[in-house]
């Protein structure tokens, strides 16, 4: 579903392009917030069974 909305949406920079395609494997979970790094959030995963940690890139143009 997301390569038909990025395929048909021209007018999107490549940024905009990588961050949606990214939606294609998502992480899912219950986390807890850790810190901030520079521009990142790192995540502790509350799951055990899918690892431990997550650093997760803000959304360009958002501030954490």
């Amino acid at each position: 579903m997301v390569d038909r909305f990025v395929a048909g949406r021209k007018d999107l920079t490549a940024v905009d392009r990588e961050m949606l395609l990214g939606w294609r494997d998502p992480v899912e979970g219950i986390f807890e917030i850790q810190r901030r790094e520079k521009d990142a959030v790192v995540l502790l995963n509350l799951d055990p069974s899918i690892g431990d940690r997550l650093t997760v890139p803000p959304w360009r143009g958002r501030a954490l």
